[in-house]
């Protein structure tokens, strides 16, 4: 099967089955895994916060959890993954800093949310959650 028709086929499986294997099996089709999992449960806002949050509060503004359903953690991704996997190198380049913060991974989830359009504006603020 060509990468095309499998790419189609991992997105349409998302009209039915669970949010976190069909992201990660999209994921995985386009060549990025890692072994680098945690589960939390509930997989709610709360526990998402409890986790990850580090005493930090979340701009409720943009991050619109009230639209929440579900959000799981689905891996991490390091530098030394990117490097190794060399492809993905040009697609994340982890050198330098954001924000005053050197990043050497990244954190990929998939978030369930309740509505089924959000403008652009808004899939944004919930991303990045920052004005």
């Amino acid at each position: 099967m060509d990468l095309r028709t499998e790419i189609q086929q991992r997105l349409q499986a998302f009209e039915k089955g669970n949010l976190r294997d069909n992201a990660l099996a999209l994921l995985g089709t386009l060549g990025y895994t890692s072994e680098k999992r945690i589960s939390f449960s509930p997989n709610n806002l709360e526990q998402f916060l409890a986790t990850f949050a580090q005493g930090k509060t979340l701009n409720e503004k943009l991050a619109l959890p009230e639209e929440w359903k579900t959000i799981d953690f689905l891996f991490q991704l390091t530098d030394d993954e990117i490097l190794a996997a060399g492809n993905q190198k040009s697609l994340f380049d982890s050198k330098g800093a954001y924000n005053g913060t050197v990043i050497e991974s990244y954190l990929f989830f998939a978030l369930d949310l309740k509505g089924r359009h959000y403008t652009r504006t808004a899939l944004a603020g919930i991303t990045r959650e920052r004005e």
